[in-house]
């Protein structure tokens, strides 16, 4: 299976305004799911809505191409090294699960 050839055909076939509302649906679920986490403690369900999120973002970025490619990448880099900042700043373990 061709990934990027399904992201495009989905983008071809409801449109980008359709797929887009999908993702911020899919996000909404994923907040939902990480929620209930905290109180089933079973993470199937966030697992699944990861996927769901993924997908939906791999299609946003098929749309806009590689434009879209190379400023996420600028930005996951920053923000990647924002945290490694955060942590070495952190000191001690914070960990509550």
């Amino acid at each position: 299976m061709d990934k990027g050839k399904v992201y495009k055909k989905a983008i071809d076939n409801w449109g980008f305004k359709s797929q887009s509302i999908m993702l911020m649906e899919e996000c909404a679920e994923l907040i939902q799911a990480v929620s209930k986490l905290h109180r089933t403690g079973n993470p199937n369900k966030m697992y699944e809505e990861i996927a769901d999120v993924e997908i939906m973002i791999e299609q946003i970025k098929t749309f806009y191409g590689d434009v879209a490619e190379k400023e996420i990448d600028k930005h996951y880099k920053n923000k990647l090294d924002r945290l490694e900042g955060l942590i070495q700043n952190a000191g001690g373990s914070k960990k509550d699960m």
